[in-house]
C-alpha cells in the first residue's frame, strides 16, 4: 500500500502493572508527513540501503531496474543532505527513517514490544 507521503509514528510505553498481572503496553499512533520530503518508495530504498543491500539487491527486492534504484539513492542523498550511502544509513537509523519489517508470531511480537517499552518511552517510526 502506498502511503502517499505520510507515515504513522508509533509511540510505545510499558504500563505499570503488578507482577501477577498481564503486562500491558500503551500505544499512541499519529499520522505525519514523511520527513525530509522523502517518498514512500524512497523510504523502501533507504531501509534496504541501511541494512547494507547493494543497488542490485534493492532492485531485485523491489522489482525495478538498477538505474531506478540509483536514481532513488541519488535523490535520497540530496534530501538527507549527505554525500554517501553510509551517511544516509547512519541518518536513517538515528532518525528512525527506516520501515521496520516485523515478522514472527503475534504473541512473540507483543512480548518483544513490551520488553522494549518497559525500558521507557520510545518512538518507532513506520511507514
Amino acid at each position: 500500500m502506498e502511503w502517499a507521503g505520510t507515515w504513522r509514528q508509533v509511540g510505545l510505553m510499558g504500563a505499570d502493572t503488578p507482577p501477577e498481572a498481564t503486562p500491558s503496553v500503551i500505544v499512541s499512533i499519529v499520522t505525519r508527513e514523511l520527513p525530509h520530503g522523502l517518498t514512500a518508495r524512497e523510504v523502501d530504498v533507504l531501509t534496504r540501503l541501511a541494512i547494507g543491500e547493494s543497488n542490485h539487491e534493492i532492485a531485485a527486492d523491489l522489482f525495478v531496474s538498477v538505474r531506478t534504484v540509483t536514481t532513488h539513492v541519488e535523490r535520497i542523498l540530496g534530501k538527507l543532505c549527505v554525500t554517501s550511502r553510509a551517511g544516509a544509513a547512519g541518518k536513517a537509523v538515528r532518525e528512525g527513517l527506516v520501515r521496520p519489517h516485523l515478522t514472527g508470531e503475534p504473541d512473540a511480537l507483543v512480548g518483544a514490544l513490551f520488553d522494549v517499552a518497559r525500558r521507557g518511552p520510545i518512538s518507532v517510526h513506520a511507514v
